[in-house]
């Protein structure tokens, strides 16, 4: 799986330092401000991550950041320092959660940076509670959170645990039942979800349903979403709304939309997804 991740604020916020930290493990205080640009690889159960993570190096000197840099993010690190301004850093927050309408995802967590010579950290506690928004204090030099805020974001991704349990089978007892490809596409993160439906066999991702043998693919067939995206849509056979609600907008689409919410929808649920692709 691969993921961008943004970090947003302005100049010597603690951006670096605390990439540092979370890639390298370790924190200079001497170290340069040498902008946002690092990756991490990780092996989360049998699933491989590779992170890449960007930043607002070099966009100081717009009103607001460039666009580009939010629109293909999966998640945004907003990240707020705690000795300066308040007033300055509420107003900062505001703007990284507007550039949020250019990404192609609303995944966030507000970041308090530098906790451990933090000025304004109850203030900012207290207007994340008031605005329902995740956060989280971390210190790059004593290494506080530093960890727990990726494990946090990889939370909010559903990657850190199945969303689906997926129903084992004797691929050898069913070798005479058709197997059909569905061919999926969306997000990595609701990709990562239906691929939790499906177990592994011979290297292939099956689902066994009463009369077919399910098999993932990646293709345009099926979209898959937590989070509806039109122009994602267009190409797509069949919507896949995963663990959403269905909307009055997508029952006006002129394709079949189904929806997965626990577990015992899931074969019944792709029964008659195959029934509508015959």
């Amino acid at each position: 799986i691969s993921l961008q991740f943004t970090l947003g604020n302005g100049y010597h916020s603690g951006k670096s330092a605390f990439l540092a930290q979370l890639v390298d493990k370790k924190y200079d205080e001497h170290r340069f401000h040498m902008g946002v640009f690092r990756q991490l690889s990780i092996k989360n159960e049998s699933t491989d991550i590779n992170i890449r993570f960007l930043g607002s190096h070099g966009s100081e000197r717009y009103i607001k950041p460039p666009p580009i840099l939010y629109r293909n993010s999966d998640f945004l690190f907003v990240c707020i320092d705690l000795t300066r301004n308040f007033n300055e850093q509420i107003a900062e927050l505001r703007v990284q959660l507007q550039m949020l309408s250019y990404g192609k995802h609303r995944n966030f967590i507000v970041l308090g940076l530098k906790c451990d010579i933090q000025l304004i950290e109850d203030p900012i506690k207290q207007f994340c509670l008031q605005n329902n928004f995740d956060y989280l204090s971390v210190s790059a030099k004593t290494g506080q959170n530093v960890q727990t805020a990726l494990k946090m974001a990889l939370d909010k991704l559903n990657l850190n645990r199945k969303a689906f349990k997926s129903q084992d089978f004797d691929l050898n007892a069913f070798s005479s039942m058709k197997r059909t490809i569905l061919a999926f596409y969306g997000s990595e993160s609701d990709l990562q979800k239906v691929k939790s439906c499906f177990v592994e066999k011979d290297g292939k991702k099956l689902l066994l349903t009463k009369n077919v043998i399910v098999q993932f693919e990646l293709g345009q067939q099926v979209y898959v979403c937590s989070q509806f995206d039109e122009r994602m849509a267009k190409q797509a056979k069949i919507v896949l709304m995963v663990r959403g609600v269905r909307k009055q907008m997508l029952m006006q689409l002129d394709k079949p939309v189904f929806v997965v919410n626990c577990d015992k929808d899931i074969k019944g649920m792709f029964e008659r997804m195959m029934a509508v692709l015959e």
